[in-house]
């Protein structure tokens, strides 16, 4: 697994997901591990999706738009909903829409495993500066954040502020010590761990939140840190 290799399965995906753009009525756009070009398969490096695996699918629904607190710079006269507050990563809103972010479509032939998450897109970037920090180019496009259907344990009035377009960015910059780092911290978190420790519940998650640690305070491209 290498940068060389993982470019080539994002050029894949792309094409993939411009294929599913024109067949898709609301917008789609392809995620994950899949589009990332790293750690789609942890048992192997052809290319293929590894059977535990799958490809995921976000689908924007257009309207409504929601705006956050601390994020929105849309005129307040304008707007024809109040800004949600944001706690933990998740906006406040006044009735709950459940806690299953995505549904699962399983492998048929050769095509693998799908899960299809379905959001609404928001106005704004929101923490903008913490991610430009993990962005080679300070000057580079950013999408909008949006709300899925999850919330925390015990919480049902929320949406869970999803950053899944940006991490498909920032990872598709990785270098090859970087990506591999990244498959590594995945295995031992996924498959290693919960064998061995009995530690079930980590999450692909998890290993991006350490990787973007690390990134964050050795920097993208200082090369002496990362050879």
């Amino acid at each position: 697994f290498t940068r060389e290799r993982a470019v080539l399965q994002q050029c894949l995906a792309e094409l993939l997901d411009g294929v599913a753009r024109g067949l898709s009525v609301n917008g789609c756009n392809i995620t994950g591990s899949f589009a990332e070009g790293w750690a789609n398969s942890l048992a192997q490096v052809n290319g293929k999706t590894a059977a535990d695996s799958d490809i995921d699918w976000t689908f924007l629904v257009e309207e409504p738009v929601f705006h956050l607190e601390g994020g929105c710079k849309c005129n307040r006269s304008r707007m024809d909903s109040r800004p949600l507050n944001v706690v933990q990563g998740h906006a406040l809103v006044d009735s709950g829409a459940g806690c299953q972010p995505a549904v699962s479509a399983p492998a048929s032939g050769a095509r693998p495993a799908q899960d299809a998450c379905h959001a609404v897109q928001c106005c704004s970037v929101y923490f903008e500066e913490r991610i430009r920090v993990l962005l080679p180019a300070p000057n580079q496009l950013l999408p909008n954040v949006h709300l899925v259907r999850a919330t925390r344990p015990n919480e049902f009035n929320e949406l869970r502020v999803s950053f899944s377009f940006h991490e498909k960015q920032i990872m598709r910059n990785l270098n090859t010590v970087q990506g591999q780092l990244f498959v590594i911290i995945k295995f031992i978190f996924k498959r290693y761990l919960p064998h061995t420790l009995a530690t079930p519940g980590l999450k692909t998650y998890h290993a991006k939140t350490l990787l973007f640690f690390m990134l964050e305070k050795h920097g993208m491209h200082n090369a002496s840190k990362w050879e």
